[in-house]
Parts: C-alpha cells; sequence; structure tokens
C-alpha cells in the first residue's frame, strides 16, 4: 500500500469514528433502512509529484546505513538529481539501482528500487517509462 495513503486512511477512519456517536433512537423506532446494494466509489486525492515530494519521501526512508533524515534538502536533491543524470545516459532501472547499491550505504535491493523509483516519478518524469 502506498506509504501517502495510510495517513489519508487514517483520517477517514477517524473522522468517521467521531461521526458514529449521536442520538439513540427512540424504543419502538423502526431501524434505520439498510444500505443500498450500489457500491459507494470513493476517489484518493491526486499524487503529486515534484522536489517536495521527494523530500518528504527521504524523510521518512531507510536506506541501508544511511540516514536520508538529516541529510539537507540540496543534498537530497541532489542525490535524486545525479540518478536522473544516470538514467540520461544509461536509461536502465535496474543499471541505476545497481549503481545505487554499489555507491555506498549497503542498502538492500528494495531500498534502491525505491531511491530510484521516487527519484524518477518526483525529479525526472521523463524516465517514468523505465519504472517497473
Amino acid at each position: 500500500m502506498n506509504g501517502r495513503l495510510i495517513p489519508a486512511l487514517a483520517v477517514i477512519a477517524a473522522l468517521t469514528l467521531a461521526g458514529c456517536g449521536g442520538e439513540k433512537a427512540p424504543v419502538g423506532a423502526s431501524p434505520p433502512p439498510s444500505p443500498s446494494s450500489t457500491p459507494i466509489t470513493t476517489t484518493a486525492p491526486p499524487v503529486v509529484h515534484g522536489p517536495a515530494a521527494f523530500l518528504t519521501w527521504a524523510k521518512t526512508a531507510s536506506y541501508g546505513e544511511k540516514d536520508f533524515a538529516s541529510a539537507t534538502a540540496d543534498k537530497m536533491i541532489g542525490l535524486g538529481s545525479g540518478i536522473c543524470g544516470l538514467l540520461s545516459t544509461q536509461p536502465s532501472f535496474g543499471d541505476a539501482v545497481q549503481a545505487m547499491m554499489k555507491i555506498g550505504g549497503k542498502p538492500s535491493v528494495s531500498e534502491a528500487e525505491g531511491l530510484v523509483r521516487e527519484a524518477v516519478l518526483d525529479l525526472c518524469p521523463q524516465y517514468k517509462s523505465l519504472v517497473p
């Protein structure tokens, strides 16, 4: 599940639970109508991409021995931009992931994939077709 979607679902759940209180029905009152069989559709808020989204993701990301939470915004944007530069010369998601694993920090494959994916989605969407 998308990490940005979880807080939104928590807010929806909290709002739903807050509305559960209220007046009790008088004794002998007819039960409320049963819900219709029509499905209720909801739409998630659109995901906003860009440098701010990349920084938000990076502040909570795990990446081996690296502590992204304490990195400056300039350093994180520089790292993401470097990934975009790598993709401009060698357009392969897998190669970019392997390069990030060799740079240092001992990330797991999934951590390196996450970093490359977020850099592409937030900083260089022109390479979005490379993301599996």
